[in-house]
């Protein structure tokens, strides 16, 4: 049982202390040496030359031609990249992504047949390339350019066919185009000239640079989409996005009228923004104490759909799911409604003019701390690239001052197969929190059928990150309609903002106790999973829907709460809050870690440039051997996240794939006997890089962790943790009185 004073203890980043520990390896046995490396290319480069030489030269700015250069999965780290042979020959990495490849050698013994690895995008002038490949029989062996060939495992023109997703089939078709611009501005201009020659008309106003990447729709020509994907620096031509339908998706009207509260918000201490489709004249004074209307400039006439989306969005954080004689829950804090949808919307341009909306909002207002996006593309999220909702949100976003609850999408029914389920943009974000929904409140749930399924792209894999209740058929969701009526209704669009309702709770309830992360941090923590149901279905779990839950323990557990920069170039060691007595019997240790990186959005298989090596040391008085029978000078150590024991040289493709080592948010929960635990430790390393290579300008980075130390057999664990660290740690107490339960 909880007891009402038994509260999360916050200042854990007083258990923590910067080492170093030393992780390096040693040199790799390459999978094709000198001059069997230099042979295997030859030929694919001298068939690259008479491609580039093909090209019309309005496609190659500059003289300019880009490659698709894979690279040999042992030599995907930000250490091992081919940057010597690049600069060398003259080429230089525009983008990246991710494409599984089977090796004809790999230099080592024991190794899959096929693995993950990155593609790289390289540009270079066709003289750059035409002089590469006829020197290469002369190169030394020894030279340091020549051994970074057998790196690369296959290199082959980045050719238009490649280019091109899902045109439009009639004339004058809409599409948009993305480009690597490479952080060089003219590019775009040249491609303008380019495209006018074919006939394309490109609208330059609209344009979206996210890092290297511009997003642009143009007007092209039937047949043209072909011709203007040979331009060198195109990534993607593909038909023009178009925003989700948004329908009232009423199961049945109610007869009752809701009771809004005679109360004020919970807090006035942070406020929450919601991107909608505005709100009816004839509710606003109704909302008036809570909700601020905002129109930005040059919207057009508001829509009366979007309008009830709006204010059912808007009901859902404000009050939760309204119910029949009972007085609607009181607001945790004061919401601006910023409608971004007109009545143009769904029209061919709309996809960007309600981005910019968002953007601008975000970049021209005071800091939100808490945000809801129920709206966005209607298309699945692809592995190979990223819209300019998602990207531009997750640049925005970057440091963890906002927490963004997005909805997942409600095309959950469609083909799995085809991928057609899988969540929206920008639910996809690595820095939001991407929320499906449950079909019940009560204790037998399951997600929402209409619910848009994960995975995500990697890094980002698990997402949705949790599901809340959203409504089904059977256990609709109640939201304020016309004249504060009552509507029935479901969908994820009411899920997010409901969930967005419990973090605001939190930080309603701790005023400026707890930074958005660690809010972020704490809903995937305490989210309830179910069953057998995978992570692609319901993320992490239910999250919970009482604020006052999810910041108060158990008597037989300690909550702590973690919350500060990583180091750079060395390991935050942080130590697990232990009573001083010996715990006996089974003890659960549950963490979750997150961290909200700056990203590239061209470089997709190394779109975050912040990622995480955790090792976990149970017992400070355990000691391995290193491979000359010594002991280690650390603790043994293993993976908390997947169980597995820490080898001393993993390869990168499967701290990728199997120890998630980019990903942004990770959770597990281990169950050691007590004997097994003495002084446990957890060593946290910040990974940097930049468009897939060393970082050479780092910066800190905030994390948050949060840790639950559990032991049924001890049921005063909570009273006896406190003790111990009374004049370290601190109790999250709420600063008001707690009315926001449900």
């Amino acid at each position: 049982m909880a007891r009402e004073n038994n509260y999360v203890l916050g200042k854990g980043e007083s258990l923590t202390s910067a080492k170093v520990i030393n992780t390096r390896g040693g040199d790799k046995n390459p999978p094709y040496p000198f001059p069997q490396s230099r042979d295997r290319l030859l030929e694919p480069l001298k068939h690259l030359v008479r491609w580039a030489d093909r090209l019309p030269d309005g496609a190659c700015p500059n003289d300019q031609v880009v490659a698709e250069m894979t690279l040999h999965p042992r030599y995907i780290s930000k250490s091992d990249q081919p940057g010597t042979l690049l600069h060398a020959v003259g080429l230089k990495v525009v983008g990246r992504c991710e494409v599984q490849v089977r090796p004809e050698a790999w230099g080592v013994e024991k190794h899959p047949e096929t693995a993950m690895t990155d593609r790289i995008y390289v540009a270079g002038t066709r003289v750059a390339f035409s002089k590469w490949t006829s020197e290469l029989t002369h190169w030394n062996g020894e030279s340091a350019k020549a051994k970074e060939l057998s790196q690369i495992e296959s290199i082959a023109p980045f050719r238009a066919s490649a280019k091109l997703r899902d045109l439009p089939d009639s004339e004058d078709g809409l599409t948009e185009i993305v480009l690597h611009n490479a952080g060089d501005p003219q590019l775009f201009q040249q491609f303008v000239k380019y495209a006018t020659q074919l006939g394309a008309k490109v609208l330059a106003d609209r344009q979206h640079v996210v890092g290297w990447l511009t997003f642009f729709p143009a007007m092209l020509p039937q047949g043209a989409a072909s011709e203007l994907a040979k331009f060198a620096f195109v990534r993607v031509v593909r038909s023009m996005p178009r925003l989700r339908a948004i329908n009232s998706s009423v199961i049945r009207e109610s007869t009752f009228s809701a009771k809004l509260p005679a109360v004020d918000c919970a807090s006035r201490a942070h406020r929450a923004v919601i991107f909608d489709g505005g709100i009816p004249e004839d509710s606003l004074d109704a909302l008036a104490p809570w909700v601020t209307l905002v129109e930005p400039a040059g919207i057009g006439k508001p829509s009366k759909k979007y309008e009830q989306h709006g204010l059912a969005v808007t009901s859902s954080f404000l009050f939760g799911p309204l119910k029949k004689g009972v007085a609607t829950s009181q607001p945790p804090i004061p919401v601006d409604h910023v409608r971004v949808l007109d009545r143009r919307t769904g029209a061919d341009l709309e996809y960007y003019d309600v981005l910019d909306r968002v953007l601008t909002h975000l970049s021209t207002n005071d800091p939100y701390t808490f945000g809801c996006l129920s709206i966005g593309p209607d298309r699945p999220i692809d592995d190979t690239e990223v819209t300019a909702w998602t990207s531009a949100l997750d640049a925005h976003l970057a440091h963890g001052y906002m927490v963004m609850a997005v909805a997942a999408g409600n095309d959950g029914e469609l083909d799995a197969e085809f991928g057609l389920n899988r969540i929206q943009p920008p639910s996809d974000g690595v820095n939001v929190l991407s929320v499906g929904a449950a079909d019940s409140r009560g204790a037998k749930w399951t997600v929402a059928p209409y619910s848009c399924r994960g995975p995500g792209r990697s890094p980002g894999l698990f997402k949705p990150d949790g599901v809340s209740f959203g409504g089904s058929d059977h256990t609709p969701f109640e939201v304020l309609g016309d004249a504060l009526s009552c509507r029935l209704t479901a969908g994820t669009s009411f899920a997010a903002p409901y969930a967005l309702r419990v973090a605001a709770g939190v930080g309603a309830l701790l005023d400026h106790e707890l930074n958005p992360l660690a809010i972020r941090a704490l809903m995937v923590h305490r989210a309830v999973p179910k069953g057998r149901l995978r992570h692609a279905d319901i993320g992490w779990g239910r999250f919970l829907e009482d604020p006052q839950q999810l910041i108060t323990c158990d008597d037989c557990e300690a909550v702590v709460i973690y919350d500060g920069a990583l180091p750079l170039k060395q390991h935050l060691r942080a130590a697990i809050a232990m009573p001083k007595r010996p715990l006996g019997g089974p003890v659960t240790i549950t963490a979750t870690l997150a961290i909200a990186p700056e990203i590239d959005p061209e470089h997709l298989s190394t779109y975050t440039r912040g990622g995480l090596t955790v090792t976990f040391r149970p017992h400070a008085l355990r000691f391995g051997t290193n491979p000359s029978g010594e002991p280690t000078k650390e603790p043994i150590a293993e993976d908390f996240f997947t169980g597995a024991r820490i080898k001393r040289r993993v390869p990168e493709y499967v701290l990728r794939k199997d120890l998630h080592k980019w990903e942004p948010v990770i959770r597990a929960t281990r169950r050691f006997d007590a004997s097994e635990l003495y002084a446990p430790v957890f060593d946290i390393y910040f990974n940097t890089r930049e468009r897939g290579e060393p970082q050479e300008e780092q910066q800190p980075l905030r994390y948050a962790l949060v840790v639950t130390l559990r032991c049924e057999q001890v049921p005063d664990l909570y009273e006896r943790v406190q003790l111990a660290y009374q004049e370290v740690l601190v109790q999250l107490e709420p600063k008001i009185e707690p009315q926001l339960r449900l």
